[in-house]
């Protein structure tokens, strides 16, 4: 967990970018963020051939449709708790303050009778000091706002008198950095076998024109064609995503950092410490512990884009092909014993064999 000395008002993030409320309802884009199903749902325009064509508010990444999108669980219950804990500050019988995306709707009150004709100038006058004073309502709520962000701050600081409910607070906060910051996995080029390049940003491998100078390292694979990323996971739930170049041979998945790093068994899927999925001679397979289990040819072609959705605790790896209609490809079940790390490899040479980290959670 990152440190809890967060700013309150990083709480803005729990509001839609779109309709600037509390998110109801939340989905997360392949790009990673995040809104309202709702809102996310307005933004659909029609394609040149009259299909959905839909694009992320923020990044301009595009997305095939709503059926792509799952939903943000971890986001669902960081709003549904912070709401809990601002309900239980204002105390019983408090009135919900309005979202700051909300405008108040002036009109006659019950029991008034109709208004009295007004000239167009009274009548501008009169909308003007509405919407004054519906705007100077907006930002007095927005104030209260941030007066209660600041004293659940200072009482979190305390931590030798900290409460259950300061400790809920700094749990708070860890998950709500999580699930709105994408996770940046990358590449760990001391791993890559000699017949890979790593880019720069540490983001895209790919098959190299002649066999890179790389120094010897104890954790560099020297048999089979493969590359770890530098972040492991011991705990929680994780999900990253990965896309690989047209024409491509080869493997994503997951292994123990004591995969052998030599010989026929350092291959993925080939041994009792990874598990790999792998696209090769128009063949989609998945594999662990040398059992290779056939899943079709795929006559339209490999997966261009995979989405490798972990959860330690549970002992299960889910892959999905999210290139258009989301399609579960394998899951596999165990029991992890140590940190697990993103591992891939490359079965072909051409120009187009590579493979790019996207975000992940």
């Amino acid at each position: 967990f990152l440190s809890p000395n967060y700013n309150p008002s990083d709480f803005v993030l729990l509001h839609c970018p779109i309709c600037l409320q509390i998110f109801s309802d939340p989905v997360v884009l392949p790009c990673g963020h995040s809104y309202c199903l709702a809102c996310i749902g307005k933004t659909l325009v029609k394609g040149p051939q009259g299909g959905a064509l839909m694009r992320c508010p923020e990044c301009r990444e595009e997305f095939k449709g709503l059926e792509t999108l799952r939903r943000n669980f971890k986001l669902c219950g960081i709003v549904e708790g912070y709401s809990a804990t601002v309900k239980e500050e204002q105390g019983p019988g408090a009135k919900e303050e309005p979202g700051p995306g909300a405008m108040e709707v002036h009109g006659p009150k019950e029991g008034q009778g109709p208004k009295e004709e007004k000239g167009p100038g009274a009548e501008a006058a009169e909308e003007r000091s509405l919407r004054r004073g519906s705007w100077q309502q907006g930002l007095a709520s927005l104030g209260k706002q941030q007066h209660t962000l600041q004293q659940a701050q200072t009482e979190a600081s305390q931590a030798l008198s900290e409460t259950d409910k300061c400790l809920f607070m700094i749990l708070l906060l860890d998950s709500l950095h999580l699930a709105l910051n994408p996770l940046e996995l990358t590449f760990n080029p001391h791993t890559a076998h000699p017949s890979l390049l790593v880019s720069n940003d540490l983001r895209t491998v790919r098959a190299g024109p002649a066999r890179q100078p790389y120094g010897e390292h104890p954790e560099r694979f020297s048999s089979a064609p493969q590359v770890l990323c530098s972040q492991g996971f011991s705990g929680d739930e994780h999900l990253w995503v990965v896309e690989v170049g047209e024409g491509s041979m080869w493997s994503v998945g997951l292994c123990y950092k004591s995969l052998p790093r030599r010989g026929d068994h350092s291959r993925l899927g080939h041994n009792n410490v990874s598990w790999r999925l792998q696209w090769k001679n128009r063949k989609l397979t998945a594999c662990h512990a040398s059992a290779n289990v056939a899943l079709g040819e795929h006559a339209g072609g490999p997966p261009r884009r995979v989405e490798v959705a972990l959860d330690y605790a549970a002992g299960s790896v889910t892959f999905h092909s999210v290139k258009g209609p989301r399609e579960h490809l394998h899951t596999f079940k165990t029991t992890f014993r140590e940190p697990v790390y993103p591992a891939f490899s490359l079965h072909s040479s051409t120009p187009e064999s590579w493979i790019t980290l996207q975000s992940g959670m």
